[in-house]
């Protein structure tokens, strides 16, 4: 999921696009990890 998520941030990918492919909410349970929700704060805002 790092991987993933650093690629997106990296890559400037628009975060409707990585959303919408995995599944929005499955993103939600690894939030509990600081680096994960720093870079999914980083592409969603929240």
């Amino acid at each position: 999921m790092r991987q993933a998520l650093a690629a997106a941030v990296g890559e400037a990918t628009p975060p409707l696009t990585f959303r919408a492919n995995s599944g929005g909410l499955f993103l939600e349970e690894f939030r509990s990890d600081p680096e994960i929700n720093r870079m999914l704060f980083e592409l969603y805002g929240h």
